[in-house]
């Protein structure tokens, strides 16, 4: 993995600490009604003004959907890096293959199933036709 890929999954793992209950407890009212107006815009693409509106009930319960989708986001993207990762690998191994073959060394082993010889003879359409018998 790159280094600017662990940087992101870093950040995405403090984004994920920094949203725990206890963490939204340490900050301060006024900080914790902004840093949740953000997570309702962002997430789940309500107006600032509107984000203000909702209380109560309905807050918390839009804000467990909206780190849901945080979640779900987050999860994705790292999905994403790891298919990066495997399609660069990948295309790392190949690239050498490709050098070993120019330099003259034979392609690393692949496994293959050794075949088997044919045993059951010549197939019909390879038979000689049987001659019919004259009478006599």
């Amino acid at each position: 993995m790159s280094n600017e890929d662990q940087n992101n999954v870093v950040e995405a793992q403090e984004v994920q600490q920094e949203t725990t209950p206890e963490a939204v407890e340490e900050k301060t009212p006024e900080q914790s009604h902004r840093d949740e107006n953000w997570e309702l815009v962002t997430f789940l693409n309500f107006t600032w003004d509107d984000a203000n509106k909702v209380d109560g009930d309905d807050r918390a319960y839009l804000l467990s959907k909206a780190e849901e989708v945080k979640l779900e986001v987050l999860r994705r993207r790292k999905l994403e890096m790891e298919e990066v990762e495997r399609r660069k690998q990948a295309q790392e191994q190949q690239q050498q293959m490709l050098m070993q073959q120019q330099q003259g060394y034979p392609p690393t082993p692949q496994t293959q199933q050794p075949q088997q010889p044919w045993q059951g003879g010549p197939p019909n359409w390879q038979q000689q036709p049987q001659q019919p018998q004259q009478p006599q």
